[in-house]
């Protein structure tokens, strides 16, 4: 299987090596979500919400908040998500989060801009069998809050 930095200058690309390079899981979805104040929220994306899955990476009926990559190698993941601003005050926090394996990996937050949004990113090592990751958001409005947007996912940069 090709991945990306398998290639050296003066390489030609085939058909098939192009056909494999489709180790990417993106994942989008704007339904409203309530996120609960000073609760890590696992995000969910059900049907509907995947822009490319060529891998089956993602299930869209089990452990729908994961994405588990079948090709150990080093991956590249993204989240993205946002709040609604209508309660958002002026010392609330937003955090996403990426988990592998549901422990933290890395985070980002942001504090009460005029649209509350945050993302992150981070190089895992997986494992392409039993390692997966998610993400996950947290806010202390003290309040409920709504996502309606959030963005998620992971590709392959180098196989193992």
């Amino acid at each position: 299987m090709t991945a990306l930095g398998d290639f050296s200058s003066g390489d030609v690309l085939t058909a098939a090596d192009l056909n494999q390079l489709n180790n990417v899981t993106a994942l989008r979805d704007t339904a409203t979500l309530a996120i609960a104040t000073t609760t890590v929220t696992a995000i969910n994306f059900g049907a509907g919400t995947e822009i490319v899955d060529a891998s089956g990476w993602h299930s869209t009926t089990t452990n729908t908040d994961r994405i588990t990559p079948t090709v150990a190698g080093v991956y590249l993941v993204i989240a993205y998500g946002t709040v609604e601003t209508a309660v958002f005050g002026a010392s609330s926090r937003l955090y996403v989060a990426i988990t592998k394996n549901n422990t933290l990996h890395t985070n980002a937050n942001i504090g009460a801009p005029s649209y509350p949004a945050a993302s992150c990113s981070a190089i895992i090592d997986l494992n392409g069998t039993t390692d997966w990751v998610n993400m996950q958001i947290y806010q202390d409005s003290g309040s409920s809050l709504n996502s309606v947007r959030r963005a998620f996912s992971v590709m392959l940069l180098r196989k193992s």
